[in-house]
């Protein structure tokens, strides 16, 4: 069936592609594609996330992020309020804060940025321009994925405007880690 799709589009092409045609022949094609995430990340030890009283989001949204992160086979955390006194998070913790100012003129060009010490990480921070949930989710992604996913609509897609609900590939990733 797909094959056919493909043909009667490419048969088509001369004729000009219609941005619906076009559309709805990439959803098709990414919808057969697999996702390949990067392995998740092993912690020392789960680390408690902090969400600072400077930081554009609640520890209620947050802690619903996490529960879909969860539902998708993460590891469940606690999350609690914080005044995150440091520049950065002590050992076993993730701080979720607004973009500070030393760090956006380090890392120009990033939206958002979260920051997990490699290999195994023992303290993570997490820094968001605004209350934006779905910029958020992804960011809390790279908790546990250190890359993105190459697919429009994904969860962890690497661009604001391609971020979506697509969750393919994370349990897979999770369970063949061993988390």
């Amino acid at each position: 069936m797909f094959r056919l799709i493909m043909l009667v589009v490419l048969a088509a092409m001369p004729l000009g592609c219609t941005n619906r045609v076009c559309a709805a022949v990439e959803q098709l094609y990414e919808a057969r594609t697999k996702v390949k995430l990067p392995k998740p990340t092993k912690w020392a030890a789960l680390p408690i996330v902090q969400v600072c009283d400077t930081a554009p989001v609640t520890k209620d949204e947050v802690k619903l992020l996490l529960a879909q992160w969860s539902a998708h086979g993460a590891p469940e955390l606690e999350v609690v309020d914080s005044k995150c006194v440091g520049d950065m998070p002590d050992k076993g913790f993730i701080q979720i804060d607004m973009w500070r100012l030393e760090w956006r003129l380090q890392i120009l060009g990033a939206f958002a940025v979260t920051v997990v010490w490699p290999d195994t990480p023992e303290a993570g921070l997490i820094m968001v321009p605004d209350g934006n949930l779905a910029v958020l989710r992804h960011e809390l992604g790279h908790i546990w994925f250190q890359g993105h996913a190459a697919k429009r609509g994904h969860v962890l897609c690497p661009y604001v405007d391609c971020i979506g609900d697509d969750w393919s590939g994370v349990r897979r990733a999770f369970r063949g880690w061993g988390l």
